[in-house]
């Protein structure tokens, strides 16, 4: 082995090599990958061993080619390696990032064209590529949002109503194609659809906000382009599902929301920014529940509501307050000694708690209470050494997430029996190198991808 003093880099680079060519470890060899095209060249001796190691077993590119964490490096080298099954693979891969789309589109069969078509991430111009005249990816297409206008008026001239109704929702859908979708189609679908799109001409608005169908109007309400007028028409629909839907979306308030009929209009009205205290205070003695729940988390509302609330019957509204950014120390000092765990909890997830609470919720026999201190900022080191130690893997995940927690106290985490808690571990830039390397033989592919990625990172 080198000696770290000479070249530290090249010697860990030369380590890990050896170390996931002997033990066929593709998903070390896969983070180590990258690192080693950096350092030595995408043609060196180093290079070429790992991309042996992921052609000896059809297998080892499959999976590859699949797992959303493979680096584009390495998938650059499965596109030139050419297998069929393999291309088709990361063509279905949400994580293929657009230049290896790009050549997974070369003399690609229309399998691999109808996966591509499908995809998320391909461009507009990529899309324009692939033959429109086969019915699937005719379909794919119309339901792809990258799809350009140019492109979408093609596919107009012959659509099926299930695939009119994805056109009418695509962000580059112009008036012009909506207004032909809508003349060839009288379907309250598709007209619902319409009528979300900003791009809807106010001829075809208009329509749709005297409609005798609920379903269009309420899908009107989030429509951007709708003028202050438009939103207070829908604000005063006799249907609760579409007052409701333009309290959510309505760049104005109309007044007395607070008094609505139905409760689902009060609790979207509950959630909004800019209340006023006499309307929070109102809202804060509702009937219903959830929306004394939203009133509990409004930043809007003041210190005597959250203080009637807290004495609240329902747990979940006692449990907003804690989640509350405006709640005072001495309110959260009061629900720390809630009888409902989950309150409890709300409060020790909050930074903003003083170290006297932090050691009364210390004594509390709930996972979901302990797993927030463990997450807390201002968690005592000796509180989180007893926590590193709870039969809970939640409690456990929580102090190896927490970035106050001692390298000392993560270095007794290394053998956690619960396999995610290891792959959260060894991202943790304070666990120590030397733990990292225990970890190489880890059974876990993620926590082996982990460890090799930052091992390879050192300088």
């Amino acid at each position: 082995m080198c000696k770290v003093a000479i070249r530290p880099q090249a010697c860990i680079l030369d380590e890990l090599q050896q170390h996931v060519l002997e033990s066929k470890d593709i998903y070390g060899a896969a983070a180590l990958y990258p690192k080693l095209v950096q350092y030595y060249g995408s043609n060196s001796n180093a290079v070429l061993m790992l991309e042996r190691l992921f052609a000896s077993r059809q297998r080892y590119r499959r999976i590859l080619a699949a797992a959303q964490f493979t680096p584009l490096e390495v998938m650059s080298w499965l596109v030139r390696d050419n297998e069929t099954l393999c291309l088709n693979k990361l063509a279905m891969n949400l994580a293929t990032p657009l230049p290896i789309l790009s050549k997974l589109m070369v003399r690609a069969p229309i399998e691999r064209q109808l996966r591509l078509a499908r995809h998320p991430t391909m461009s507009t111009e990529l899309l324009a590529r692939l033959p429109m005249q086969h019915p699937e990816i005719h379909h794919a297409l119309c339901r792809n949002p990258n799809t350009g206008i140019a492109q979408l008026r093609q596919l107009a001239q012959n659509v099926s109503l299930v695939e009119a109704q994805c056109l009418a929702l695509n962000p580059h859908a112009d008036g012009e194609l909506l207004i032909n979708l809508w003349q060839r189609f009288d379907d309250p679908f598709l007209h619902a659809n319409l009528a979300t799109n900003g791009q809807l001409p106010a001829s075809l608005r208009g329509l749709t906000l005297t409609s005798d169908s609920p379903l269009i109007r309420r899908k009107t309400a989030a429509n951007p382009s709708l003028t202050k007028a438009q939103q207070h028409l829908l604000l005063a629909d006799t249907q609760y599902t579409v007052r409701a839907a333009m309290v959510r979306y309505a760049s104005i308030r109309s007044d007395h929301r607070e008094v609505d009929e139905h409760h689902r209009v009060r609790r979207v009205y509950a959630r909004c920014a800019g209340l006023d205290t006499a309307t929070l205070a109102h809202l804060s003695k509702d009937r219903d529940a959830w929306v004394r729940r939203w009133v509990a988390r409004n930043p809007s509302t003041g210190s005597v509501v959250l203080k009637a609330l807290a004495l609240d019957s329902e747990p979940q509204v006692r449990r907003g307050i804690t989640r509350n950014d405006v709640t005072s120390l001495s309110l959260l000092e009061q629900l720390s000694q809630d009888r409902d765990a989950w309150v409890r909890a709300g409060v020790a997830y909050r930074s903003d708690i003083s170290i006297s609470i932090i050691e009364r919720l210390s004594h509390d026999t709930s996972d979901d209470v302990l797993a927030g201190l463990a997450s807390n900022l201002h968690c005592p080191q000796l509180l989180l050494q007893r926590l590193s130690q709870h039969t809970s893997a939640d409690v456990r995940r929580a102090v190896i997430n927490n970035s106050v927690t001692s390298s000392e106290i993560l270095m007794n985490l290394v053998e956690d029996p619960y396999g995610f808690n290891r792959a959260q571990l060894c991202i943790n830039p304070r666990l120590p190198e030397r733990a990292l390397w225990h970890l190489l033989d880890d059974p876990e592919a993620q926590v082996r991808f982990n460890v090799v990625t930052r091992l390879s990172g050192l300088e």
